[in-house]
């Protein structure tokens, strides 16, 4: 039988040296899934996973999360703890590259926290609710789930959000969707899933606090840092019409806060709608195909834009570049032209 050291606090160093990090240096605890795996199976991809210390595997079908303390057998760990009083030169660092190379990890079974487990429990009930979410860490939902343009009474008008921007409409609507995100409450109101993804998994995993007790630790030793599952967080919802325009933001989770921030309104086909004052996009250039130009040109006629040229301003059936240039000082879009090919 190999003899195994248990020991958490005495590798911190060897984790740097090695490019991994301890139980208790550590603040990223790997959560990865194994699907259809058995209780050895899980233990394996454990070890498996790059790193020393604390580590999550799951199975998100079956329900069960297992936590593993991940350290060296004894054989490896006194070799590094040598390489560690060494001095640092090139005969010590090809030492610890064949060190690398050989070390053979083992992990142990400790009792899965309650706050992982919550944190788990939110996870399964977003991948049954909605595996969308959970595969892509993007979400749409509909204009019509925030309720009322409080000046027109009716749904926002995402092309006129982009238009106004940072005005008018685009401010109304900014204000709904931040007051959608201030907490999980007002989010699940809107889509209960996403509220759970991004408020019961992503922030909570942000900062957990483990206990590092068993065989490897005293009673009562704990270490605290991020819960990084393999699945990722959201990063992008829209808000989409029935027309499938889109208002297009990303999504940070930082630890005690989630953030969103507008990136503009995109039609079916991806052509971002300007916006004057802010002059976006840069380059207003749009690339139209199979007929599909006819109602951004519309729009952008009933707008103001001022096209040029007589060829007509629509490709129908065949594909094109519309592009115009904004101008200054009014930041109307000027010389706007249709080029089909």
């Amino acid at each position: 039988m190999i003899a195994r050291s248990r020991s958490l606090g005495g590798f911190a160093l060897l984790g740097m040296m090695m490019g991994v990090a301890s139980a208790q240096a550590v603040t990223v605890f790997p959560a990865r899934q194994c699907r259809g795996c058995g209780a050895e199976q899980m233990r394996a991809k454990a070890v498996n996973t790059e790193g020393l210390g604390l580590a999550f595997v799951y199975d998100m079908d079956a329900g069960v999360i297992r936590k593993y303390n991940r350290y060296l057998d004894a054989a490896s760990a006194a070799a590094a703890q040598q390489l560690a009083q060494a001095e640092a030169g090139a005969t010590a660092g090809e030492a610890l590259d064949a060190l690398a190379a050989s070390a053979h990890k083992e992990a142990e079974e400790m009792s899965v926290d309650p706050a992982v487990q919550e944190i788990f429990a939110a996870l399964v009930s977003v991948a049954r609710a909605n595996p969308g979410l959970l595969n892509t860490g993007r979400e749409r939902i509909p204009v019509e789930a925030l309720g009322n343009d409080p000046l027109t009474s009716r749904p926002f008008d995402l092309p006129g959000v982009a238009f106004e921007a940072p005005q008018g409409v685009y401010n109304r609507f900014n204000w709904a969707m931040q007051g959608a995100f201030a907490n999980r409450n007002s989010l699940a109101l809107i889509d209960q899933a996403l509220a759970e993804k991004i408020f019961d998994v992503d922030l909570k995993s942000m900062s957990v606090t483990l206990s590092a007790s068993g065989n490897n630790s005293g009673a009562g030793a704990a270490v605290s840092g991020t819960m990084q599952w393999d699945n990722g967080a959201v990063r992008e919802v829209e808000v989409c019409d029935r027309l499938l325009n889109c208002a297009k933001f990303t999504v940070t989770v930082a630890p005690g806060r989630v953030s969103i921030v507008y990136e503009g309104v995109f039609d079916l086909y991806g052509n971002q709608y300007p916006s004057p004052i802010l002059r976006q996009p840069r380059n207003p250039s749009w690339a139209m195909s199979g007929g599909n130009d006819r109602p951004f040109v519309d729009w952008l006629k009933n707008h103001g834009a001022e096209f040029v040229g007589a060829g007509g301003t629509y490709c129908w059936n065949r594909t094109g570049i519309l592009s115009c240039a904004w101008e200054e000082p009014s930041g109307r879009l000027i010389g706007c032209r249709v080029d089909c090919y």
